[in-house]
C-alpha cells in the first residue's frame, strides 16, 4: 500500500505530507486487529499428489512432477523452455530468460527509457479508462473491485483540466448571477 502512495507523490496526485504521515503507521501484527488473517500455505501429501496425477492431462502432470521434484513456482514451470536449460552437466541448471529481460535489452539497443512488461497492464487500463471509463477498465482487467483498477489506470489529467475549466466558468456565471 505504501508503494501506491509513494508512486502518487511525484505525479502530484498526493501531497508529500500524506506519504510522510503514512510512513509513521505501524504494520499490523498477527492477532492484534480485526484484519482478516490468511491461512498459511501448508504442504500437500505426496499420496494426494500421486492420486491426482492420473486425472491430469499429461503435460500438466509433468509440470506437477517437476514442481514436486524441484520446488519451482507454478509460474516458473509454465514459462520453462528448452533454451533456458543447461543440460551439459550431470545436474541440469534452469535459468529462465524472461521477456522482461528481452525488453530491457531492447530498450538499451533502441536507446529509449527502460520500461517493464508489467507496465503494459497499466497502459491498457489507462487507455480503456480514458475511452470508456473506469468500469470498462475494471471489466477488461478482470478486477472485481474498482479500487484495484484505480491502481492500474492513470488519471486522465487532460479530462480533469477540461472539467475544471468548465466548472470554473460555471461557478463564475453562478456567482455573477447571485450578486
Amino acid at each position: 500500500m505504501k508503494r501506491v502512495f509513494k508512486w502518487a507523490v511525484p505525479k502530484k496526485l498526493l501531497p508529500l505530507s500524506v506519504f510522510q504521515e503514512l510512513e509513521t503507521v505501524e504494520g499490523l501484527r498477527r492477532g492484534r486487529s480485526n484484519a482478516r488473517e490468511t491461512a498459511p500455505v501448508e504442504p500437500v501429501s505426496i499420496a494426494i499428489v500421486k492420486a491426482t496425477l492420473p486425472k491430469l492431462r499429461p503435460q500438466v502432470a509433468a509440470m506437477v512432477q517437476l514442481q514436486l521434484l524441484t520446488g519451482m513456482r507454478p509460474g516458473e514451470v509454465t514459462i520453462m523452455r528448452p533454451i533456458d536449460l543447461n543440460m551439459r552437466e550431470k545436474i541440469w541448471r534452469y535459468t529462465p530468460s524472461t521477456h522482461a529481460c528481452a525488453v530491457a535489452r531492447a530498450c538499451i539497443n533502441a536507446k529509449v527509457p527502460h520500461w517493464h512488461p508489467h507496465q503494459l497492464r497499466h497502459t491498457k487500463a489507462t487507455e480503456v479508462r480514458k475511452v470508456a471509463g473506469p468500469d470498462a477498465a475494471r471489466a477488461i482487467l478482470g478486477q472485481r473491485s474498482l479500487v484495484a483498477t484505480q491502481i492500474y489506470a492513470e488519471l486522465d489529467q487532460d479530462k480533469a483540466r477540461k472539467l475544471w475549466r468548465r466548472s470554473g466558468s460555471f461557478f463564475q456565471e453562478s456567482l455573477s448571477k447571485s450578486f
